[in-house]
């Protein structure tokens, strides 16, 4: 699976960017990792934090977005938002 990910406004850290992996690789379960794409977007905007993640599947595409205080939770229910909506879709 490919990644991207862009940080605006802020600094991506290592330990930022191993943690965006290591989340974005337990969705891939739902389809084949070889034709998935995953573009991750950290920014600041104020004091929140804001996480977009734009899910590529052959011609389908997933987008979910979420703001927080804290990083790691915006990354984390950007996630769970983002598997509810691939769990949706593979059951059609």
């Amino acid at each position: 699976m490919q990644i991207n990910i862009t940080a605006r406004h802020m600094k991506l850290t290592d330990s930022i960017d191993s943690y965006v992996r290591e989340k974005i690789t337990k969705v891939d379960k739902f389809y084949d990792a070889d034709e998935a794409r995953a573009d991750v977007i950290l920014s600041v905007e104020k004091s929140r934090q804001m996480t977009e993640i734009v899910f590529y599947v052959g011609k389908l595409s997933f987008t979910s977005k979420w703001y927080s205080y804290d990083l790691y939770t915006s990354i984390d229910l950007t996630l769970d938002k983002l598997k509810k909506q691939l769990r949706k879709k593979k059951k059609f």
